[in-house]
């Protein structure tokens, strides 16, 4: 009964998937170029921005484009299948980079979170924390981090057949012959892979969302009462403006980053933990396929929605920043009148320099 159903989720993850590879892409690398323009690379925000558009588009590139040439080019040219990652030594290699990008992508949100905090609540650290260089740091850390604890992957993984998994007169939902390599984890090395994936999916998921929501809630306080602080004095300095209008696109992004990310994390723990709980009894009376058939449904369609994490960005800016689409129409238009988007120090009854946001 699940049949028809089964097909529009694929159908839905094979068509739109495309169309989010290319405009991420897109939008991705628009943006990393208005982030590094001469208007906008001053501030340290913009190197935490930059920093979040490469890493989103390699995200699309190693995570979205690759796996959809396996599982969704099928859908939408007659059969016909990439298999490059079912290719010794690219699988282990494409599997390190995705699981890189994703931890690289979203902690760098979590630290430009924490860096909008301080900005906006701890004045007094601002100067030392809210600069390029601590930001270019930052990032160098959080990208080694990723390294190390991405390299588990590639040693628990590698290119199986049918045969060696499951021996040759077991069905399989793969689709593959018996002969045909897949890329995906050792079976030998089952539970070492199941506590450290549980582990990077807590890391990349559940902690992001606790850190990124408890932070967010101390910026809105502290946003409403420097609002109604700023409406009973009238005034308000230019580089309060730009740190308000930074911290808005974070407060966008960041929530947007935990609405369209739950649903898929919901199903993927649900899916995660059935996966590794199936029992001789359950597959006799047929709950492992009923549950299989649900969750390949409905996962594709999540996991679908979950991937505009990483298109939807460009399209936020564009709606919550005043300053980033005036460095976007100057670099369309070639415009030299930047007056509104020049950074100048500010004057003396200004709290920071505006180079330090």
């Amino acid at each position: 009964m699940f049949n028809g159903n089964q097909d529009s989720g694929r159908k839905f993850y094979a068509y739109i998937t495309p169309f989010i590879i290319v405009i991420g892409l897109c939008g991705n690398l628009i943006s990393l170029r208005v982030f590094m323009a001469r208007t906008l690379r001053k501030l340290s925000a913009s190197v935490y921005l930059a920093a979040i558009s490469l890493s989103d588009s390699f995200v699309l590139i190693f995570y979205v484009l690759f796996p959809w040439l396996s599982k969704g080019l099928p859908v939408v040219s007659d059969g016909y299948r990439v298999r490059i990652m079912d290719t010794a030594r690219v699988c282990e290699s494409l599997l390190f980079f995705t699981y890189l990008c994703r931890f690289v992508s979203v902690w760098l949100i979590v630290t430009f979170t924490v860096e909008r905090y301080i900005a906006a609540c701890r004045p007094l650290q601002r100067r030392v924390i809210c600069t390029k260089a601590f930001g270019r740091k930052a990032i160098a850390l959080t990208c080694l981090i990723g390294c190390l604890f991405s390299l588990y992957k590639p040693l628990v993984s590698g290119v199986f057949t049918r045969e060696e998994l499951v021996g040759p007169n077991t069905s399989t939902t793969l689709g593959n012959s018996a002969t045909e390599g897949t890329c995906m984890a050792n079976p030998e090395y089952k539970r070492i892979n199941f506590i450290m994936d549980t582990m990077y999916g807590l890391t990349t998921t559940a902690i992001p969302f606790i850190v990124i929501s408890i932070f967010n809630l101390l910026i809105v306080r502290t946003l409403i009462r420097r609002d109604a602080t700023i409406k009973k004095l009238k005034i308000m300095f230019k580089d309060s403006r730009i740190r308000w209008e930074f911290t808005i696109m974070l407060l966008v992004v960041s929530s947007c980053y935990v609405c369209l990310n739950l649903p898929y994390f919901v199903l993927w723990c649900q899916q995660f933990l059935f996966t590794h709980n199936i029992n001789e009894s359950d597959m006799m009376d047929g709950i492992v396929e009923v549950e299989s058939t649900k969750y390949s449904v409905i996962l594709p369609v999540t996991r679908t929605i979950y991937t505009l994490n990483y298109s939807v960005n460009f399209f936020l800016y564009c709606l919550t920043g005043g300053y980033y689409r005036g460095a976007l129409v100057a670099l369309f238009t070639g415009s030299k009148e930047t007056n509104q988007l020049s950074f100048r120090t500010p004057s003396t009854n200004s709290c920071t320099r505006e180079s330090r946001l």
